[in-house]
């Protein structure tokens, strides 16, 4: 056994002597710790289809447990959770990240755990293992949407998963659906034949029926077809979702669960008019929308909480408009500094108008304020390439600005130039992948700090 310096608990491995060095004079012993196969089991399986479910998760402990202990529990906050793959195991692993988890992610990870315990005692080879561990990974992600309700949901993600990796005449489909767990319009005395959603998807006719955007259909709690939709308006500004599947989104409750294939290959799961999941570059992400607004607030006073939503929502929609963009929301204290430091290129200040684009973008804007424009003009600002600087009070200072970075920054020009600008308020890089970064200076910290991420 050994001590964890940095967390003052006990962590369990046996430490071999690898490698004999000298540092100054002074003979040192290089130490490797080799942990129980039980902990590297879970570990494995934290790391391969836990992590990238949670964005900006990582295990940051090995302690002890005893059977007592539950195979998930949460630690002071929700800061942390502490998991093993067996309640009988002796240890357990510490996953942690920036922003805080909620008893949702709880439960839903007490899913995943139970289900990957049952395949651990399987006496199959590992590679079954690995296709089991990430239906399984589906299943746990279907009963938390659908109250238990998980087979249609999972049959649903299973049928738009091959969808994903045909085509129609050349071209990638995009498909929209909702369950409504509420409806059952099965007969059980009637002979008619039910037309249930796994034949309709299996033929090639279904791609032309919906694409998720302006119109989708709706099946009952069985996965019988009950009717076909079309998009709605006005748009829901305010919908914790892509604005661009924001009536779809609109139309759905506790009880109604919306399915969305992309023509790039990606699935969103949404619920109660809320983004809850998506299947992105391989791997499912969870959304949870309140703990990036609250980490965008911060403790800071000088933030306005209809700015902080316009900033996350606009990230969100250029996220998944796959363009990439760069937004710093100031803080009143430093906007002196801001203008001091020359970071801002003064040409690309719509108050100075020296250029085409500055003039054009201070003729859109039309004087209003950032989080009073139109969602789909937000996005369209923040995807100019640059970087979109506004005030304390929601004031477009600059859009699509070139960014004064120090030298030697590494990782890439946009996300040293949000990391320059966290230093006068919240700055937050999103990726043309999707990935979403939010970066902020600290009094005790001199360099940027990430605060979230959503991968």
């Amino acid at each position: 056994a050994r001590w964890d310096l940095c967390g003052g608990r006990r962590v369990i491995g046996v430490s071999t002597v690898t490698v004999k060095f000298n540092l100054g004079g002074i003979h040192m012993l290089k130490e490797k710790i080799e942990y129980p196969n039980e902990l590297l089991e879970i570990k494995k399986l934290v790391e391969i289809y836990v992590l990238p479910l949670f964005s900006g998760a990582y295990i940051s402990n090995y302690v002890e447990s005893n059977n007592r202990e539950k195979i998930v529990s949460s630690g002071t906050g929700y800061k942390s959770f502490y998991v093993k793959l067996k309640k009988k195991d002796l240890y357990r692993i510490e996953i942690t990240r920036a922003q805080p988890f909620n008893p949702e992610d709880k439960e839903l990870m007490h899913q995943i755990i139970l289900k990957f315990e049952k395949i651990s005692n399987l006496k199959i080879e590992s590679v079954y293992k690995e296709i089991l561990y990430f239906n399984a990974l589906e299943r746990a992600i279907s009963i938390n949407l659908s109250d238990g309700s998980n087979q249609v949901l999972s049959h649903f993600i299973n049928m738009l998963s091959k969808w994903s990796e045909r085509t129609y005449e050349g071209g990638r489909i995009s498909f929209g659906f909702i369950i409504d767990f509420n409806q059952d319009i099965t007969d059980p005395g009637s002979c008619k034949q039910k037309l249930e959603f796994d034949k309709i998807l299996s033929e090639d006719f279904s791609a032309v029926l919906t694409d998720g955007v302006h119109s989708w259909i709706e099946f009952d709690k069985n996965g019988v077809v009950i009717s076909h939709e079309v998009q709605k308006f006005p748009l829901n500004q305010d919908i914790l979702c892509p604005l661009r599947f924001g009536c779809l989104a609109d139309s759905t409750t506790e009880k109604r669960v919306g399915i969305v294939l992309l023509s790039n290959g990606e699935i969103l799961l949404i619920k109660n008019k809320e983004l809850k999941f998506a299947k992105r570059r391989g791997s499912w992400r969870s959304f949870h929308h309140n703990a990036i607004l609250k980490q965008i607030t911060g403790k800071s006073s000088y933030t306005k909480e209809d700015i902080n939503k316009a900033i996350y929502l606009t990230a969100l929609d250029v996220s998944f408009a796959r363009s990439g963009g760069s937004i710093c929301y100031t803080r009143k204290t430093s906007e002196k500094d801001l203008n001091k430091s020359r970071v801002i290129d003064t040409k690309d200040m719509l108050e100075k108008e020296e250029t085409i684009k500055a003039k054009t973008i201070k003729k859109l804007v039309n004087g209003e304020k950032f989080h009073n424009l139109s969602r789909k003009l937000r996005q369209e600002l923040m995807s100019i390439d640059g970087a979109t600087i506004i005030d304390h009070e929601g004031n477009i200072i600059a859009a699509g600005s070139i960014i004064k970075i120090p030298s030697g920054s590494t990782g890439g020009g946009r996300l040293a130039a949000t990391k320059a600008l966290s230093k006068y308020g919240i700055a937050i890089k999103i990726s043309e992948d999707g990935m979403i970064q939010g970066f902020l200076h600290t009094n005790s910290v001199k360099e940027a700090k990430e605060i979230f991420l959503i991968a």
